[in-house]
C-alpha cells in the first residue's frame, strides 16, 4: 500500500498525463510473509488542495463522521454511515499484490503497515513508488475511454481475484457519489448512463498469472474535471468480492474487520491544465507533494 501522487496535466481541455512508477520496497522479498496492508487516503483531516474538504475515506480504525451522498444517477453503493477503514490480510500462502519487482521466488512490492498513517498517507515514511498502477499508455483522456494498466505479483499459481477502483471525481473527500459525464466539452459517454460513478470498477474478476504480470483494468469514462481538482484514488485487490458499503466502510463491517488477500493502493490525481504536457519523475513528485 503506497500513497503515490499522480501529477496530471490537462492539454487543450482534453488530455491528462501521469508519470510511470519506479521500484521501491523497504521490507521485501514478500512471498511467504504474513502481511497486513491498510488504506492511506486522508480521513478526518483537511485534504490539501481540495478546497478545504475533510477526508472521509475509510482508512483509520477510529470511525469518523460519514461522507455525503451526491447522485445524478443511481449509485452503486449504500447510504454512508460512519467512515470505516481498509485492511488487507495475507497469511503468507501464495501472496499477491500490486507492483512486481525482483526475480522468483524473491518478488517484492508490498510493505507491511499499520493503522492510520500520516494525514497525507505513508509517503513520508517510505518511498511510495511501487504502486503498480498507471493510466493506459501514460495518459487519461477527458473525452474518451480510459483504463488502468495494473502490474501484479503472484507468488502462487494463476488465480482469480477481485479488482475495485474508487476515484473522488468531485473532490469532496469521499467515494460515495457519481457525477455528470459530459462537462464543458459536452463529451459523449461510452456508457448508457449519462454519469460517471466514483466506484469506477466494481468487483471485476481478474485472473493473475503466476509471477509478474501486466494487464488492463475494465475501461471507464472520465468526467470533465475542473482545473485544480485533487482526486484521491483507491485501487484494491481481494480474494472475494467486496460489499456494497466498500466506498465508505472499507473492511470495517467484515468478519474480523479485514478482506483476505491482496493490497490497497491510495494516491491523488491532480489536474493542472490547461498547460502543455509536463512530464515528471516520481522523485520530483515526492519533493513537490510531501
Amino acid at each position: 500500500m503506497r500513497t503515490t501522487p499522480f501529477l496530471l496535466s490537462l492539454v487543450s481541455a482534453t488530455l491528462l498525463t501521469c508519470a510511470a512508477a519506479l521500484a521501491a520496497d523497504v521490507d521485501g522479498p514478500d512471498c511467504g510473509r504474513t502481511i497486513e496492508d491498510w488504506g492511506d487516503a486522508p480521513e478526518g483531516v483537511p485534504i490539501q488542495g481540495s478546497f478545504g474538504h475533510i477526508g472521509h475515506f475509510p482508512t483509520c480504525l477510529q470511525a469518523t463522521a460519514p461522507g455525503t451522498l451526491d447522485l445524478v444517477c443511481p449509485g452503486l453503493g449504500t447510504v454512508p454511515g460512519p467512515t470505516g477503514y481498509m485492511r488487507n490480510v495475507q497469511t503468507g500462502q501464495a501472496n499477491y499484490w500490486l507492483g512486481c519487482f525482483g526475480q522468483a521466488p524473491n518478488f517484492s512490492g508490498i510493505d507491511t503497515e499499520g493503522d492510520c498513517p500520516a494525514p497525507d498517507g505513508d509517503e513520508q515514511l517510505h518511498d511510495g513508488s511501487d504502486a503498480g498502477v498507471e493510466p493506459m499508455a501514460g495518459y487519461f483522456y477527458v473525452c474518451g475511454t480510459n483504463w488502468l494498466n495494473l502490474s501484479t505479483a503472484n507468488c502462487g499459481a494463476p488465480r482469480t481475484v477481485y479488482l475495485n477502483v474508487l476515484v473522488d471525481w468531485n473532490s469532496d473527500g469521499d467515494w460515495n457519489d457519481n457525477v455528470t459525464c459530459a462537462g464543458a466539452n459536452s463529451c459523449p459517454c461510452s456508457q448508457p448512463a449519462a454519469c460517471v460513478q466514483e466506484w469506477v470498477v466494481k468487483n471485476h474478476a481478474l485472473t493473475l498469472p503466476a509471477g509478474c504480470g501486466v494487464q488492463p483494468s475494465p475501461s471507464f469514462d472520465l468526467p470533465d474535471i475542473p482545473d485544480g481538482s485533487l482526486c484521491w484514488t483507491r485501487v484494491t485487490l481481494t480474494d472475494d468480492p467486496v460489499d456494497d458499503d466498500f466506498p465508505w466502510a472499507g473492511s470495517a463491517n467484515r468478519p474480523g474487520g479485514f478482506y483476505a488477500g491482496g493490497e490497497t493502493e491510495d494516491y491523488p490525481l491532480m489536474v493542472l491544465g490547461p498547460d502543455p504536457v509536463r512530464r515528471s519523475t516520481w522523485g520530483r513528485l515526492k519533493i513537490d507533494y510531501r
